[in-house]
């Protein structure tokens, strides 16, 4: 089915529509992250928890029941395997539809840019307005780093890691400068895909992931290279490859070597003692496990239910939420509870909701207005 747009080009209603199974990773991905972190900063954690004789036995339950977010620094392989997934989608698409199709740089570019930074500019700005009142609170709070005017251009400039650190409190900006990396060498990526195989193209993006790692443990390369985690997006560009083109997805492999890959993942706290620069490594190892999840979620049309909605829901402004919530929590814990975690496990829930209230304000005040934005800078079909 076509429609056409108020600038009269034609598109399908398969490049329209939003896919809830993808919305749903991302919001699970998010919420992921947000736990993960409100742990970290909100609560004592569970050691301190055992060990203290006049905890209740609600924090014990709450706190080995919220135990899977110890591991919810899964959820940013998964986004990038989502967003490889995402970028190289409607590309095939339209390839598919006429097989004369080249990707416009510039429009690609600009469409790319005005996705990405006007939320990456808010996200710095609401960081400043936030470590100010960490800082007023708790002027010796861990957390707190670099808002200067030099560590804010060098992280819009997508180099941080290479001239400064992540900017003020917020430290997934470390992965939005990796994002943008990405997105510049993409059509680089769509041209190789375009000319050889794509299991061809993935292999050779994991060589030059484990030869850049490599590189970084001896110092030959920066570690804020986006080289090193290449593959990893990559895999979802494949997954877009394997759906829309005659390339086979390879599951029996992927199927295979995904249990041992979870368990290697799941026990990064006891093998990363060992290995240098383990950051990558687990990108890597969390391929298999995560690649067949995203397959198949784009290859079954099964996602009904209220939970389901509730995680795709999130997973509309999930961008805003992860590239906010930080600050908002530890800002959080410097006025409500005096810059130290408490020991109270359900604490983090207040700080929870607002983190997730600060997102969706911040969504629908700037993210909203740039998704559509890019949606009037037409590509060439």
């Amino acid at each position: 089915m076509k429609t056409i747009t108020k600038h009269g080009s034609e598109i399908t209603q398969e490049d329209n529509n939003r896919n809830l199974g993808i919305d749903a990773l991302r919001g699970a991905a998010a919420i992921a992250v947000l736990f993960l972190h409100a742990r970290e900063v909100l609560w004592v954690g569970l050691h301190a928890t055992q060990i203290d004789s006049s905890a209740s036995i609600w924090n014990l339950i709450f706190g080995w029941g919220s135990l899977p977010f110890r591991w919810g620094h899964l959820g940013v392989p998964l986004f990038f395997i989502i967003s490889g997934y995402c970028i190289h989608k409607p590309h095939l698409q339209r390839a598919k539809r006429n097989p004369a199709y080249r990707l416009g740089i510039q429009e690609y570019m600009k469409r790319r840019f005005l996705r990405i930074y006007p939320v990456l500019v808010g996200a710095v700005l609401l960081t400043a307005s936030l470590d100010t009142i960490t800082r007023a609170y708790t002027p010796a709070d861990p957390k707190l780093g670099d808002n200067s005017v030099f560590c804010a251009m060098m992280n819009l400039a997508s180099l941080q890691g290479y001239f400064s650190p992540f900017y003020g409190t917020n430290g997934p900006l470390w992965t939005l400068g990796m994002e943008i990396h990405f997105y510049v060498f993409y059509p680089l990526l769509f041209l190789a895909f375009r000319r050889f195989k794509g299991v061809n193209v993935a292999a050779t993006l994991l060589v030059i992931s484990i030869l850049a790692w490599l590189a970084a443990v001896n110092g030959l390369v920066s570690k804020s290279s986006f080289l090193p985690y290449w593959f990893c997006w990559t895999v979802g560009a494949f997954i877009a490859e394997c759906q829309y083109s005659s390339t086979e997805w390879p599951l029996k492999c992927m199927v295979t070597l995904s249990i041992p890959c979870l368990i290697l993942a799941l026990s990064a706290d006891f093998w990363n003692r060992f290995v240098p620069f383990p950051s990558p490594v687990l990108f890597t190892i969390a391929v298999p496990p995560l690649g067949v999840i995203v397959w198949w979620v784009v290859n079954r049309s099964i996602w009904n239910g209220r939970f389901v909605s509730i995680l795709a829901s999130t997973g509309e402004f999930s961008y805003s939420l992860y590239a906010t919530h930080l600050p908002v929590i530890v800002a959080y814990r410097a006025v409500f509870q005096n810059g130290k975690p408490s020991g109270d496990f359900l604490s983090i829930i207040p700080g929870i909701a607002v983190a997730i209230i600060f997102a969706k304000i911040f969504f629908l005040c700037v993210e909203k207005w740039s998704i559509r934005v890019p949606k009037t800078v037409r590509p060439k079909h």
